[in-house]
């Protein structure tokens, strides 16, 4: 499905990049070809650190694709499946009929679990003990996961969970004390937000809200789904404040892959073009739900985004949105949405004072990521990165993401978010003070 290869002698101009360049390296997605200027290759490639790509889940993108979901349960030998949706949008729509009708159709059985929020361990725990329960019965040997990132976790967790002994606690990440094998239940995910891109992801968070509350992942290679169904058309019932929510996830996940220690070729060229096309189509999703090109924008962004998290890393906002997700019941992609301008103005004027005139630095990554994301071009690299923030500032009040204090948190609390804060990954070093500088700036 992905394979390399380079052109030579092929002169082009970047739009992204500014540049005419001579030779190519052609990242190749399902027959898609996206260019990587010859900056990058050079660089890249002639000294660049080791990097590892994972597993990928097959991918099906497309307006309609939904209807495929029997044909890819049969593939897999899947007969019985536990079906996981989220919220009542999806019940209440002709999708959710016809997906019924194709089930039953085609002889596959079906045990359907609602799940609402975050998934907490209580949460996953109950429906892995049910399904165990009627095992002689109604043995399951899949599960598909419709909604947004806390559905489809959700499903990962329940897939891993039915092949093993115990609570999902016992093998989280700096919570439990057992370490997950990666056996599982056939998995396909199918999203219904354009925002985690847990569709592509090898973790599942799980999360118990309050002061010792946590927010830890249950993780591993073999967790990634199988199958990663991508139909934009089931992004069209999302209401204003969640496609703005999700949508600001993704872009915050695809300017942190991009900008982080861990970056690298095969996630840079992918996190570019989804940046491109998020800045064509989030606000046109947000103002219009039901334009097909923006929801197909956004969801294919928000997919890249999973890949790249997956396949290089994030930076401090998901590093806050962790400690922060944990005490205060607030959905993920409005932590995200509210602190991605702060964090990125930080990080610029930090860049910005740092000598470092390699073709790589970090403030030329946030330039190139402002041109991606703007469709602009100011001329400069502080110019550039100026771009991105004005985006992010605009994108942000149109949306009316809301500060801190009106989400519930105290001034007081953001001493403790920002000493159980980890930025490892974040491209300039951050001190605990940083972190709470951030937090202040968004309060």
């Amino acid at each position: 499905m992905f394979a390399w290869w380079s052109v030579v002698d092929n002169e082009n101009f970047c739009r992204i990049h500014g540049e005419k360049y001579m030779s190519t390296l052609f990242l190749c997605v399902g027959g898609t070809p996206f260019a990587l200027p010859k900056s990058i290759f050079a660089l890249q490639f002639l000294s660049m650190n080791p990097f590892s790509i994972t597993r990928l889940p097959e991918l099906h993108f497309g307006a309609g694709g939904v209807r495929q979901l029997p044909r890819l349960l049969q593939d897999r030998a899947v007969h019985r499946i536990a079906l996981i949706l989220g919220g009542k949008s999806f019940k209440q729509s002709n999708a959710y009929d016809r997906l019924i009708e194709d089930l039953k159709s085609s002889h596959i059985g079906y045990r359907e679990f609602s799940v609402t929020g975050e998934p907490s361990p209580d949460s996953v725990d109950s429906i892995v003990a049910e399904l165990k329960k009627e095992r002689d019965g109604f043995p399951v040997d899949g599960v598909v996961a419709i909604g947004g990132g806390s559905v489809i976790d959700t499903g990962k967790a329940v897939a891993a969970l039915y092949t093993m002994e115990g609570s999902v606690q016992d093998y989280l990440e700096g919570v439990g004390t057992r370490k997950p094998v990666g056996t599982r239940l056939a998995l396909i995910a199918v999203p219904t937000t354009a925002g985690t891109g847990a569709e592509a992801t090898k973790n599942a968070v799980i999360s118990r809200i309050g002061l010792s509350g946590f927010k830890k992942s249950l993780r591993h290679d073999r967790y990634v789904p199988d199958v990663a169904l991508v139909d934009p058309e089931l992004t069209i019932p999302c209401p204003p404040e969640i496609t703005a929510a999700s949508g600001l996830d993704a872009i915050t996940q695809l300017l942190e892959a991009y900008t982080c220690t861990r970056a690298n070729p095969f996630t840079d060229g992918l996190a570019l073009k989804a940046l491109e096309l998020a800045g064509k189509g989030f606000l046109l999703a947000y103002r219009d739900g039901r334009n097909l090109e923006a929801r197909s924008q956004m969801a294919y962004a928000a997919y890249v985004s999973g890949v790249c998290l997956a396949q290089a890393g994030l930076g401090v906002v998901h590093g806050i949105a962790s400690p922060l997700g944990g005490m205060f019941p607030i959905p993920h992609g409005v932590v995200c949405g509210t602190l991605l301008v702060s964090a990125t103005r930080f990080t610029v004027a930090k860049a910005m004072r740092i000598d470092d005139p390699s073709e790589d630095s970090c403030l030329k990554r946030y330039a190139r990521a402002g041109m991606a994301l703007s469709g602009k071009d100011a001329g400069s690299d502080n110019g550039n990165a100026a771009l991105l923030i004005k985006t992010l500032e605009r994108f942000s009040t149109e949306t009316g993401m809301p500060p801190l204090r009106e989400l519930g948190l105290k001034e007081s609390d953001l001493s403790i978010i920002a000493a159980k804060t980890d930025a490892k990954y974040h491209p300039i070093p951050l001190t605990v003070q940083d972190v709470e500088t951030i937090l202040k700036d968004r309060y």
